[in-house]
């Protein structure tokens, strides 16, 4: 059985620069019929969708953009909520510790907490998780920009 939700995340760099930082995008596929709550959430006690990392290196996420949500009429609610359907992108910076000596990788684990709804329910909220080993390349060592594709031009993006 397919999930309703499914994540992929991508970097912009082949490595992780130390003491540096670069771009992630987290990219969430929902199906047909379905919707995820925006971040923020509206109304308050919905459940946002939520990006977070783990890292063994103290790898952290920061300026996570989430895109605008879309406005939606609940029936029973007096409040319009917002969400996202289709293939939302959440967009972040990595900051890489300048401390990360004689790490080749570090494994990254990154969560995508989500509440999927349909016009009938809502469902408990899920929690996609991506792992993966990223290599770190050593101080001086210069990174290959990656996945351009989904990382736009910095003039092409307007801060919220």
């Amino acid at each position: 059985k397919r999930e309703i939700v499914t994540a992929k995340a991508y970097l912009n760099v082949d490595k992780l620069p130390i003491g540096g930082g670069c771009a992630i995008v987290g990219v969430l596929d929902i199906q047909e019929g379905w919707h995820i709550n925006a971040n923020p959430a509206q109304p308050k006690n919905l459940i946002p969708t939520a990006l977070t990392i783990a890292s063994q290196t103290g790898v952290t996420v920061g300026q996570i953009r989430y895109p605008k949500g879309q406005e939606l009429q609940i029936q029973g609610f007096d409040e319009t909520a917002l969400d996202y359907d289709k293939q939302p992108i959440i967009r972040g910076q990595l900051t890489i510790p300048p401390n990360v000596q004689g790490a080749m990788a570090d494994d990254l684990e990154i969560k995508i907490r989500y509440q999927p709804c349909n016009d009938n329910q809502c469902l408990a909220p899920k929690t996609a998780k991506l792992s993966g080993k990223v290599p770190i390349a050593p101080p001086g060592q210069p990174v290959k920009l990656i996945n351009q594709n989904l990382f736009p031009k910095p003039s092409e993006v307007t801060p919220r």
